[in-house]
């Protein structure tokens, strides 16, 4: 099917007229199969969050069942993690339902062998782990091999089923628009939202009666280090069909923990081998990992290709077929799941065409010539026999190898850290990052070139930081600067979690320049030509064929290596039964959803008395840090010799008097002191609600901090107003109504300029004082490293996506 087009959609008939009222909105198109109409959504937080809420299914009198009481299942809980013998269970049970109890107990199991009976109960709530066996020949020796995993097919129907999930399910695909103004662009940001989904519909029966309905699931394997001696390869499902917001979480919809793949260990030193037997034990390798894979998701290919007619969870009959089409993997995985010959090999994309005509090939000679003219392994892929499950095509872009561990982590750092090496500035520019502001979500770095990163998340926060600790330090019209500054806008165009047709055009121009400065930066002796920097010629079409990358990045699987670390350590490291943890997580999870809706209630029945009024406007974004309230005549007092209150009472009376004409104050302002602004705001990354935590204190953590705000005004320059937060106020006036204030040092563009202006670079001076109200969000800004003024900053566009696409990216 050609692209859609918003002028010319007639597959989708009859949409709705948008309300007058409504001037910024989303459109979301169904597919014409869905049987439901366009529907219009307002650029607002709130709407957009409300559809992403989730509601956990909640026995209303016993969640924690099957056990008999909910000490039963506390107490349980415990002895699971800290992986309790019998002897220790019963002696434990025997004293708290005996002579430990002075007041009797809770309890009402007695022994290890009742606990393993309600555990037993507990462990039929989810599928069921089963073992499976495969065998490979290598050298003319047969190896077998066993494995516990879990059937996916079930796991998907009990979502499927699931009551308290079916609102969320996304059973069709769909095309969003964007409505901003003069502005109509379509959005890409969950899966069905993609082309790819939509051409699967099409393809689908079209039989009348029941809806036939594409679900697809995501994986992530990988291996970990579990021990010093101990290695896991987890592989881990995420429903697609399930919005982001709870697939990738850890409740109800969440990750399904499938199993763990062989780890097929080299019984030679692969030093010993040559190369016609190092290419049969990696074709072994990759022939007992596709047996494996057969196994484990076998039970899809039946339904994956003919449909399976379900009742869903909200009653009614759909006919589903299953498929794995999106595999989130590293380099290594991802050239495992395809059976290529490295990760490194020229073709990237082979196909089953190729495997067919190796086959078909006269001699081995000839067979390997072809094998290996494209890098393929003369391997069965189990997922050519899965429907709409290409492996080649599956093979997304990964931003956190390609990119934070890749292209950032272990190119261009390396570059930067030798250039300042060799021009004797490495120090210094340790100091300059040590010396960055802190501000919530990025992380700090003291010590950037004496520590060797490992995590992605490192990598990227200290991309966001470094241009302006960098430039002063480098020749004037820098290349590097060039190139850096290419590559930072081009990693958060490609990291955004909503992305539009017209974000993607000015992808392709800042595609265009990082490739124009990698090749300017070859004056460093710095090769571009490595597979990861290829990779960005596909990630437009990811972006278009299947959503976001935070939809299929490795880092949502990363994490769960640390969970098996958890779950391994709470065992003996023998086989035991892996579902006792996950028993026990699910019946945690009803609990708490239990315990919260009896918070909601008690809340909802417990309401204000008429006289009990919140301290403040309930629509107001101040956080209090002081209990007491002073006059503005002390506050001055207080802070004689600090010229930013010098004639504070008399400037403060005057701008209360512009917001609240009369005498309302009397002699004296009544004022209270904060220190902390939770400053709520409206992302331009995806129209989500966010908030900013915004400090003014002269010690927070051993350290003074003041923060930076952009000001409100009607119509922004070139230069965004920026402030610096002094001290923040709420104003009681004499029948007490209140007036929230801050005290702060109004910013104004500089004309100093660094070595390199690199494109969006803005800089700041401090130059005057005054009163504002109205803020807009938090502004992240650095001093100008190297100026020899204390007065300048930078403002950094990098520090998250909203400021990023708000300051013109």
């Amino acid at each position: 099917m050609g692209e859609p087009s918003y002028a010319d959609n007639s597959a989708t008939p009859n949409l709705p007229t948008p309300p007058p009222s409504t001037d910024n909105y989303i459109e979301i198109v169904p597919h014409p199969r869905s049987g439901k109409p366009a529907k219009i959504i307002p650029l607002d937080a709130t709407a957009q969050q409300a559809e992403l809420e989730t509601v956990a299914a909640v026995d209303l009198e016993r969640p924690w069942a099957p056990f008999r009481a909910r000490a039963d299942f506390q107490y349980t809980a415990t002895a699971v993690a800290g992986t309790l013998s019998a002897e220790i269970v019963d002696e434990q049970l025997k004293g708290f339902n005996d002579s430990w109890a002075i007041a009797g107990s809770h309890l009402t199991i007695n022994s290890a062998a009742d606990m393993e009976l309600s555990l037993k109960a507990a462990r039929e709530y989810g599928v069921r782990f089963e073992t499976g066996e495969i065998s490979a020949e290598f050298e003319g020796e047969p190896y077998t091999f066993q494995f516990q995993y879990r059937d996916p097919w079930k796991s998907i129907l009990e979502l499927v089923t699931d009551p308290s999930l079916a609102p969320h399910f996304n059973w069709f695909p769909v095309e969003k628009f964007l409505h901003d103004g003069d502005l109509v662009t379509q959005m890409y940001d969950e899966p069905n939202t993609g082309k790819f989904w939509w051409r699967v519909q099409d393809s689908l029966p079209t039989l009348e009666g029941l809806p036939h309905c594409f679900v697809p699931t995501l994986i992530w394997l990988d291996k970990g280090i579990i021990t010093k001696n101990v290695r896991k390869h987890p592989i881990v499902g995420r429903l697609a069909s399930l919005p982001s917001a709870i697939r990738n979480g850890s409740g109800n919809g969440g990750g399904i923990f499938l199993g763990y793949m062989i780890i097929v260990r080299d019984p030679s030193d692969p030093d010993d081998r040559n190369a016609a037997s190092t290419v049969a034990w990696q074709r072994f390798r990759r022939e007992v990992y596709h047996k494996v894979c057969k196994v484990i998701f076998g039970s899809l290919i039946c339904p994956s290709r003919h449909g399976e007619t379900v009742k869903c969870g909200d009653g009614i009959d759909r006919v589903l077929f299953p498929a794995v089409p999106f595999h989130f993997l590293d380099g290594e995985e991802a050239c495992t799941m395809c059976a290529c010959r490295a990760a490194l090999a020229t073709f990237s994309c082979p196909m089953i065409e190729v495997y067919e005509e190796a086959l078909e090939a006269l001699d081995k000679t000839e067979q390997e010539r072809i094998l290996q003219s494209y890098g393929l392994h003369l391997t069965e892929n189990f997922f050519w026999l899965l429907a709409n499950s290409d492996p080649h095509l599956g093979a997304l872009y990964d931003v956190l190898h390609s990119d934070d561990l890749g292209k950032w982590g272990k190119h261009l750092w390396p570059l930067i850290l030798e250039v300042l090496k060799a021009r004797g500035y490495k120090g210094r520019f340790a100091q300059n990052m040590a010396s960055m502001p802190r501000w919530s979500g990025l992380k700090h770095s003291p010590n950037v070139t004496t520590i060797d990163y490992t995590d992605g998340q490192s990598f990227f926060d200290i991309l966001k930081c470094v241009l302006p600790c960098l430039v002063q330090l480098l020749p004037r019209n820098s290349a590097l600067v060039h190139c850096i500054r290419a590559y930072q806008q081009y990693r958060l165009m490609i990291g955004l979690h909503c992305t539009t047709e017209e974000r993607i055009t000015r992808l392709r121009t800042y595609i265009k320049k990082y490739e124009k400065f990698c090749s300017r930066v070859t004056e460093y002796g710095k090769n571009f030509d490595f597979p990861k920097q290829h990779a960005v010629a596909h990630v437009i079409r990811d972006l278009r064929e299947t959503g976001t990358t935070n939809n299929y990045t490795t880092r949502l699987g990363e994490g769960f290596h640390q969970e098996v670390k958890e779950a391994y350590s709470q065992t003996t490291g023998k086989d035991e039964d892996p579902q006792n943890q996950e028993a026990i997580a699910m019946i945690r999870m009803k609990v708490q959803a239990f315990d919260d809706a009896n918070k909601k209630r008690e809340s909802e029945q417990t309401a204000l008395e008429p006289n009990d009024q919140p301290e403040s406007d309930p629509g107001n974004h101040w956080s209090g840090a002081s209990t007491r309230w002073l006059t503005s005549e002390v506050v001055e007092d207080e802070m004689v010799g600090n010229p930013v209150y010098a004639r504070f009472d008399g400037r403060l009376r005057k701008f209360l008097t512009e917001e609240a004409p009369g005498d309302l104050f009397g002699d004296t302002i009544t004022i209270r002191r904060h220190r902390c602004l939770y400053l709520e705001y409206q992302s331009r990354e995806d129209w989500t609600q966010k908030r900013d935590i915004l400090r003014c204190s002269p010690e927070f953590h051993t350290r003074e901090r003041h923060d930076f705000v952009f000001v409100n005004t009607t119509s922004p320059p070139k230069h965004p107003p920026c402030a610096r937060l002094h001290d923040l106020f709420t104003c009681k006036t004499l029948d007490g109504k209140r007036y929230d204030v801050a005290l702060v040092t109004m910013l104004k563009p500089s004309t100093w300029k660094p070595n390199t202006m690199w494109d969006g670079c803005l800089v700041y001076e401090e130059p005057k004082k005054t009163f504002m109200k109205y803020f807009i969000r938090g502004a992240y800004m650095c001093p100008a490293f190297g100026s020899n003024k204390d007065n300048l900053h930078y403002l950094i566009d990098t520090a998250d996506y909203d400021m990023y696409l708000r300051l013109g990216n």
